[in-house]
């Protein structure tokens, strides 16, 4: 060892011209200054290779409690959440839980959402509200992201509940028990749970005071009711149904999925009923219609509220100074018009509008633009089927 270093020192001592000591002395000083220059070269050159990966994040708060281990889910068994959220704090007071169907790829829609309805405002209406969402993949009419943008919009907004299942037509039951099982182990102290699609308009200010005002949250499971709805048999379509699928002729009376409002306690009965039921893929059909009519549910309506044409919210939207005839619409995910509706309806919370009279409601009066003259219900690929719009 010795005969190493004394053979290193004279070259090192010409190079640098060291004057000082002797050999014999400069020598162990003369190896600190190497090792110590070769730490320094070691670490200028991995900050040149890039940047050290961050840390992990912490883990969320309550992570045992949001991420449990035996999860379980009607029709999928094992079930864990990917992103899960404590949207609803235990100690507080909650109206209204909203919770939204919505697809891993439609952040736009989720976006408008969050600025039209911000949190702020949900909190007046004494809300909270989450976003359904699957697993990335790749389906029909729809934009596939990464996983990652999906963890970067929870981290951001808080607002994400995603299932350990891919986004398909054929798991949108298992989002939507989902959906249901979140309310009840998350946010227990909602007095309603409104159950909607991302792209429908929906006016929550009028819909929060018929609740608080008319409906006793007990015993309830209310929306647009549909009845002698028949399955499609046609090969040909999107929504056909075989009969080894579903045997009977006519689907029990169901309520639409596009909103509805379901109290605790028959949300606790509709998720015992699904464990004695294998999951059928239409999910307003299997969990309104057969789950309910099981658990002895009976469906209440509020059919005259709903209107299938887009230009009845343009209409709406148009009129300052009356409310609108109609709580829930087709926005179809135009930005524009969920916009418009929304300012009017959330005008006439604030400052109070007359109700309109029957010589003008909107059905009579409407004369909507050619924009929205025409415009299909939602997303996605047109297609007509006899639809019965049942009673008001």
């Amino acid at each position: 060892m010795t005969l190493k270093l004394v053979r290193t020192a004279p070259a090192r001592i010409e190079r640098r011209r060291v004057p000082g000591p002797p050999a014999a002395v400069c020598v162990p000083l003369l190896c600190l200054l190497a090792l110590s220059s070769l730490a320094v070269m070691v670490t200028l050159s991995r900050h040149q290779e890039g940047p050290a990966a961050p840390p992990p994040p912490p883990l969320p708060a309550g992570r045992s409690r949001l991420y449990p281990r035996n999860g379980s889910l009607p029709g999928l068994g094992t079930f864990h959440y990917v992103i899960n959220t404590d949207a609803c704090a235990a100690d507080e007071e909650v109206t209204m839980l909203i919770v939204v169907t919505s697809h891993e790829g439609n952040q736009r829609l989720r976006s408008a959402w969050r600025r039209l309805l911000p949190a702020e405002e949900l909190g007046r209406l004494g809300a909270r509200r989450v976003f359904l969402l699957g697993r990335p993949s790749q389906q029909e009419g729809y934009t596939s992201v990464n996983e990652s943008l999906v963890e970067l919009e929870s981290s951001q907004h808080g607002d994400i509940v995603q299932g350990d299942f891919s986004e398909s037509y054929r798991n949108l039951t298992l989002k939507h028990l989902m959906g249901l099982r979140w309310a009840a182990d998350y946010c227990p102290q909602a007095r309603y749970v409104v159950k909607m699609d991302d792209d429908i308009a929906v006016d929550m200010y009028q819909l929060h005071d018929k609740l608080t005002e008319r409906y006793v949250p007990r015993d309830l499971l209310l929306g647009l009711i549909h009845y002698d709805m028949q399955p499609v048999r046609d090969p040909a379509s999107k929504w056909y149904v075989p009969t080894a699928e579903y045997p009977g002729e006519f689907y029990r009376p169901f309520l639409s999925g596009w909103m509805y409002v379901v109290s605790q306690d028959v949300i606790t009965r509709l998720l015992t009923a699904a464990e004695s039921h294998t999951n059928f893929w239409i999910d307003d059909v299997h969990v309104t219609g057969t789950l309910a009519s099981d658990a002895g549910v009976r469906l209440s309506s509020l059919n005259a509220y709903y209107t299938p044409h887009a230009t009845h919210l343009e209409c709406c939207a148009r009129t300052e100074d009356l409310l609108c005839d109609y709580l829930v619409g087709p926005a179809g995910g135009d930005e524009a018009l969920l916009s418009d509706f929304l300012s009017q309806a959330r005008g006439c919370w604030r400052s109070g509008c007359m109700r309109r009279k029957p010589e003008v409601s909107v059905a009579r009066t409407c004369v909507g633009t050619d924009k929205y003259r025409h415009r299909e219900l939602g997303q996605g690929t047109a297609e007509v089927v006899a639809v019965s719009w049942g009673a008001s």
